[in-house]
């Protein structure tokens, strides 16, 4: 079961301090996929996790370098776009099991052909039954847990792509296409493990965010998390199905662009200038 963990932020990420959160969650609970930590795409940098700010310097390399396409335009154009305000960074490591993406972009949220979208995230990617001997549903929430702790995101969720892809992908005569992947209706959904950062705190209200009726919710950093069972692959069951829906009745369809009937989204004031 492959399993997803997605954490949004209300700020640029390209931060010194924050990248260096990241390096010592892996290297605390992900020592031995550290051994061969590098930037996947070619130089392939490698980053020593015991080395302070490694993570930074390999992140700062790739976001200068400039790209074989950048290279092509200035040839042709005269004009070469590197570096620029976005970047994709992928991070690999000893074990296929687990993959990391940055997204990196100077915009909060940026539009493409009218979409609009987040602007910073960090996915993390789990294949594998194990990441360093631990069950790879407990590694990852324990380490989700650990970043929301250390880097207070805006937003976040964590399920299994089965959960994502029956809830947000359809598959028809036209091919497959996302649904909720973009701001302007409002979040994506209610998955397995979900965070509401701040924003969301002082618009849903703490109070309603903390009488949810889900699994458990807690308090963490300046947030609730909010998780529907304590395993993401029962999310197919009749009960959590049933526990989800009382979970979005309770916060407000019109948060969710899958149960939002066509009312304006509702989304925090530091959003509402974008849409």
């Amino acid at each position: 079961m492959a399993l997803d963990s997605h954490l949004h932020y209300g700020r640029y990420i390209f931060d010194a301090d924050l990248l260096g959160q990241i390096q010592l969650v892996l290297a605390e609970w992900a020592p031995r996929w550290c051994t061969h930590f590098r930037i996947a795409d070619p130089p392939k940098t490698k980053v020593d996790v015991t080395i302070p700010g490694a993570l930074f310097d390999a992140v700062a390399a790739e976001m200068n370098r400039v790209s074989a396409y950048s290279i092509q335009l200035e040839r042709l154009f005269g004009t070469r776009t590197d570096p620029v305000s976005r970047r994709v960074i992928e991070l690999a490591g000893s074990s296929a099991g687990l993959t990391i993406l940055i997204d990196l972009d100077s915009r909060i949220f940026f539009k493409t052909a009218g979409e609009l979208h987040w602007g910073n995230s960090v996915a993390l990617q789990v294949t594998g039954k194990r990441i360093d001997g631990v069950p790879a549903s407990t590694w990852l929430r324990t380490v989700t847990k650990e970043l929301i702790r250390r880097t207070a995101p805006w937003y976040g969720h964590v399920e299994s792509r089965e959960e994502f892809d029956a809830g947000n992908l359809i598959r028809d005569e036209d091919g497959v296409r996302a649904v909720g992947s973009e701001l302007r209706y409002g979040l994506p959904g209610i998955y397995w493990l979900n965070y509401f950062g701040e924003p969301f705190v002082r618009m849903i209200g703490l109070a309603r965010l903390e009488t949810t009726p889900a699994f458990s919710v807690t308090r963490l950093s300046s947030g609730v998390e909010i998780v529907l069972s304590s395993d993401p692959g029962e999310w197919a069951e009749e009960d959590y199905r049933e526990r989800r829906g009382r979970v979005v009745s309770h916060l407000g369809r019109s948060l969710f662009a899958l149960w939002n009937e066509g009312e304006d989204a509702v989304v925090p004031e530091e959003m509402r200038a974008f849409l």
